[in-house]
């Protein structure tokens, strides 16, 4: 092919052909140095390698057989001239050129240097992009507004794939190459913020870690590209039993990725020490133990070569054999805390900071003499966690496993799948855990199991929400064994069961509290208490069959030793009934009838429009009924209930009504609880004191100091005569209690 190249320097032009069948055409060089053209007399062109001093021929023609002398040399009329002093165009190799035109007195007026041929051109250019760092010498932007221009090398190296490290990722869904070590090349190459893909499943036969990639720093992004195998970790057949992929940074995120355990690998994925990470929508299946296990017990562990003294405090040093074991760095980042002989009698937990393999105490005393040999390790810490959408299906284990001992608080669990794990849905432990949404299908044990006394698991300040699903679990229901301070909310009694018989939780004080079905236990305080809040609502115990009402229902107050001091008890409460007067008021009785009054019997008080009176039932002859008159005016009421006090307790006093219709109090202790036994009156705005004996006293005694009112302490107390009952108690402006007996 032709090639002609027209040069131009310093207001001197050339011109060079490479091997072609170009007609050979008489070059003139100019020297336009001093302003005007003239040719460039006795001038010498010299050739040389691009870039260097090396002589380089050039050829009288394009076959470029013959070469020209070096420096080729210019005539009287500025033409170059070959050997034998005749004029002769000037053809390049292939190669490329610098070119170098002196004057007759040997000056350089101009020097061109890569003088290339356009396929040399072509050819150098391919040849630097196909170097490795060819994709640095591309640009790139984003088409949007604002955006940043750079390389194509910076752009793509956001993005790793595990294939660039050598694995194959050739699972054919039987075998595949091992690709474990190109795996772990990746995991440990990939830097804080980058993302790591998995284009197809991957086989892997020992255990893969994912390291802290800095101190302070976020962990990478793992992206799977599919579920059901289609992507991620598969544990290769016939390996030993081993954990697939272990966890040891912080803010990183796995998500849409496959953990296959094939019947080999113990548990899918350990989170050692992984706060602030997040799981997303990830798959753990077919591991002999856990799908998921967050463990910070499970991290790496060296040994010192100095002994640690006890009674050692900030500034103390010890020397350990790596402070670089797998997966992380001893004394940086999230790794401060260290666990000194774990599982032994001088366990116990210190921090450090790290140069080299000097350990340096920063806080804390240490308990214990530790000599030379004992084992340090990271006190994972798997603080704030979040596993979203988790499908954890026939593992040999549980579903989700969190392990105690370790720093596990408000870990959140947000829907996702649980089916067909051999021990259970998920085993639980922490504080402040989150639990909403999630299907839990067929799973061998509980679908969700908070707290285990046997391996010191306890549950504090959580929340479980309302599962989507509870169906086919042995048994179908959620155990709370050592839980305190729990809100537990589900939208079926049958979902939750307490503690199995002959499981008990020792962790706690006896008198606290395991959450039932309806209740929930007060997270925000640090009482023991059962606290429920509704907003527009009420709060109900509702028996499931009506002989769980009267006597037997209601809320009981326990002592320590299980003994009842007080208790709130349900009434027998009649369907409400449709009444007219029948007769006029007489000596204190009214007889009504009622629409029906089966379950009306003597004894028996009257609720009208939702108030309790204390109009007593003395007759019932079908729908007559026969009242004594309590009240200051006869019943007019077309809305009639009917309730029971309940027994009285032995050496205790009748029960009283105190809040809303079906209530009453009884402390046992021959009088009524102002505190419990008073009830404001939604008709009349005033406190009413209901009694259930003729001359049962109202008493003000606080237990705290006295009751004032305009600094006048109020106290004593107000008792009607034989036959009557308390119906108002008023307090002067001095303190002095009067009452309005009827």
């Amino acid at each position: 092919m032709m090639r002609v190249w027209i040069l131009a320097a310093f207001s001197a032009a050339m011109a060079f052909g490479q091997g072609s069948p170009l007609p050979i055409t008489p070059y003139q060089v100019n020297d336009t140095r001093n302003g005007s053209t003239k040719p460039c007399v006795n001038c010498s062109i010299y050739t040389y390698t691009a870039g260097t001093t090396t002589p380089l021929a050039t050829y009288t023609d394009s076959t470029l057989g013959t070469p020209l002398p070096n420096p080729v040399r210019t005539n009287s009329a500025g033409y170059a001239v070959n050997g034998s002093n005749a004029i002769t165009g000037i053809w390049t190799g292939s190669s490329c050129y610098k070119i170098v035109l002196k004057d007759a007195s040997a000056v350089t007026f101009w020097t061109q240097d890569h003088v290339c041929s356009p396929s040399q051109i072509s050819a150098n250019i391919l040849a630097l992009l196909a170097a490795s760092s060819g994709s640095s010498l591309v640009g790139f932007i984003q088409p949007e507004t604002s955006a940043v221009a750079e390389t194509v090398q910076a752009k793509l190296r956001q993005t790793l794939s595990v294939m660039d490290f050598g694995a194959k990722c050739d699972w054919n869904g039987t075998t595949g190459t091992d690709d474990t070590a190109a795996i772990q090349a990746a995991l440990s190459a990939v830097a804080s913020g980058q993302t790591l893909l998995f284009p197809a499943p991957c086989v892997i036969s020992s255990t893969v870690y994912i390291p802290q990639p800095g101190d302070g720093l976020a962990g990478p992004t793992l992206q799977g590209s599919g579920l059901s195998n289609s992507s991620g970790l598969i544990a290769k057949s016939g390996s030993a039993p081993f954990q697939m992929l272990r966890v040891y940074a912080t803010r990183l995120l796995i998500q849409n990725f496959t953990l296959n355990g094939n019947h080999v690998a113990t548990d899918c994925l350990v989170s050692s020490n992984g706060s602030e990470n997040t799981y997303q929508g990830n798959l753990t299946t077919l591991c002999t133990a856990d799908g998921i296990k967050i463990d910070g017990t499970a991290t790496p562990t060296t040994t010192t070569t100095t002994q640690a003294n006890s009674g050692s405090t900030s500034g103390a040093t010890v020397t350990v054999v790596s402070a670089t074991p797998t997966g992380t760095h001893l004394g940086q980042g999230a790794c401060t805390q260290l666990l000194w002989e774990a599982g032994t009698v001088r366990q116990e937990s210190i921090a450090y900071s790290s140069s080299g393999n000097i350990l340096t105490q920063s806080s804390g005393t240490l308990t214990y003499t530790h000599p030379a040999g004992s084992t340090i390790q990271c006190y994972g810490n798997n603080n704030n966690v979040k596993i979203l959408q988790p499908i954890t299906v026939s593992n040999g284990g549980w579903g989700l496993d969190i392990v105690p001992a370790t720093d596990t608080n408000a870990i959140i669990i947000d829907n996702g799948g649980f089916a067909s794990n051999v021990a259970g849905g998920s085993l639980l432990s922490g504080a402040g855990l989150k639990h909403t949404g999630g299907r839990y299908e067929g799973n061998g044990g509980p679908a969700i199991q908070m707290g285990d006394a046997s391996t010191g698991r306890v549950v504090t300040g959580s929340y479980i929400g309302p599962l989507a699903d509870l169906e086919g679990n042995n048994p179908n229901v959620v155990y709370d064994i050592c839980g305190h301070l729990n809100q537990i909310q589900f939208s079926a009694p049958t979902a939750f069961t307490p503690a199995p018989a002959g499981i008990s939780c020792s962790s706690f004080p006896a008198g606290v509290p395991d959450v039932g079905y309806g209740f929930a236990a007060n997270p925000f305080t640090s009482l023991p208490e059962l606290s429920v809040k509704t907003v527009y609502g009420a709060v109900r115990l509702e028996p499931f069959n009506t002989s769980g009402q009267g006597s037997n229902s209601g809320v009981a107050f326990l002592d320590v030793a299980g003994n009842v001091i007080n208790f709130i008890q349900g009434m027998a409460l009649h369907k409400p009934a449709a009444a007219t007067t029948t007769a006029t008021a007489s000596s204190g009785s009214q007889t009504i009838t009622v629409a029906d009054a089966t379950g009306v019997a003597t004894g028996q008080f009257v609720i009208a429009t939702g108030i309790p009176t204390n109009d007593v039932v003395t007759g019932v002859s079908g729908t007559t009924i026969t009242l004594a008159l309590k009240t200051s005016a006869p019943l007019s009421s077309t809305a009639i209930s009917f309730y029971a006090r309940g027994p009285a307790g032995a050496g205790a006093q009748t029960n009283t009504d105190y809040t809303t219709p079906g209530w009453s109090v009884n402390d046992g202790s021959g009088f009524n609880s102002l505190g419990l036994g008073m009830r404001a009156s939604n008709q009349h705005g005033f406190i009413q004191a209901i009694t259930g004996s003729s001359n049962a006293p109202l008493e003000l005694n606080p237990l705290g100091g006295a009751v004032n009112i305009n600094g006048n302490a109020i106290g004593g107390s107000v008792s009607c005569t034989a036959g009557q009952h308390i119906a108002t108690v008023a307090v002067s402006a001095s303190g002095v209690l009067t009452a309005t007996c009827n």
